[in-house]
């Protein structure tokens, strides 16, 4: 692996620009981030593991990469892909895909240096500028960021039985997306499975990307699943789903918070 050039890290600094809305000059350019632009590498852990189930029994593969996040430079992307070979399958047959999960890590000693410019401070950290501020941006790293701490990045008041596991940590994990395959769904095991290996692996991520500490999540409706819930609204369904999440060592950290209006629950968990 090699390290960031010095014209990728300034491609960097312009998109947090374009991103803040600030504006950047040919003799006076955002700098780049100051904190360490690690090495990243498309592979960054893989496990495999006994499946069985009512699919019958195989081997359970699991893969994580890691790369830069398209929406903020104080994240790392993750992608988990999830495959499953069956026994039955014949030894030439090769591993199916079966569900996949997007997340973030948003490391919060990240920071923008140089003078003041725009809506970027000096010596703020650049995920309270990025993630605590804009209420119109979705992804889930905002949208619970926005919920659990305020604008200048301090934990709500009404959250302190949350402390240990929102600000012992300089960063935070948070799961944009969870998919399972509706052919793998109902009762065979290969969510529990995937929840599993990725929580296993966060501590295993290579290139200075190993991650020990809370998870967060927010149950949510995606188009495809509605036929699995047959005479239920959206609402029930996220109490359903909740419910799975809980069964899997997730508690509710937040429910129906106020402040975010698209995230009916956020909830946690320690790797």
């Amino acid at each position: 692996m090699h390290p960031a050039s010095k014209e990728s890290r300034y491609r960097i600094a312009e998109q947090v620009s374009a991103h803040l809305n600030c504006e950047t000059r040919p003799h006076h350019p955002i700098p780049a981030p100051s904190y360490n632009m690690r090495n990243y590498s498309r592979l960054a852990a893989y496990d495999s593991l006994p499946y069985t189930g009512s699919l019958g029994n195989g081997t359970f593969f699991a893969i994580i990469t890691v790369t830069p996040s398209a929406y903020y430079c104080c994240c790392s992307h993750l992608r988990a892909t999830f495959r499953l070979k069956l026994d039955s399958s014949g030894p030439r047959a090769k591993a199916v895909q079966v569900d996949y999960l997007t997340a973030d890590i948003v490391d919060k000693t990240a920071k923008l240096t140089g003078e003041e410019q725009g809506d970027v401070a000096v010596g703020r950290p650049l995920w309270v500028t990025e993630l605590c501020r804009d209420v119109d941006d979705k992804q889930e790293a905002a949208s619970h960021s926005r919920a659990l701490f305020n604008r200048g990045g301090a934990r709500r008041p009404h959250l302190y039985h949350l402390a240990q596991y929102l600000t012992g940590n300089d960063r935070l994990v948070h799961i944009d997306t969870f998919r399972i395959e509706a052919a793998y769904r109902s009762g065979k095991g290969i969510g529990s499975l995937a929840l599993s290996s990725f929580h296993t692996l966060l501590p295993q991520l290579s290139g200075g990307h190993a991650y020990s500490g809370t998870v967060l999540l927010s149950p949510g409706v995606i188009w495809d699943i509605r036929p699995d819930f047959p005479g239920m609204d959206d609402k029930q369904i996220v109490q359903k789903l909740t419910g799975v999440y809980m069964r899997n060592g997730y508690r509710v950290f937040v429910r129906d918070p106020d402040n975010v209006r698209d995230e009916a629950v956020i909830m946690g968990i320690t790797v």
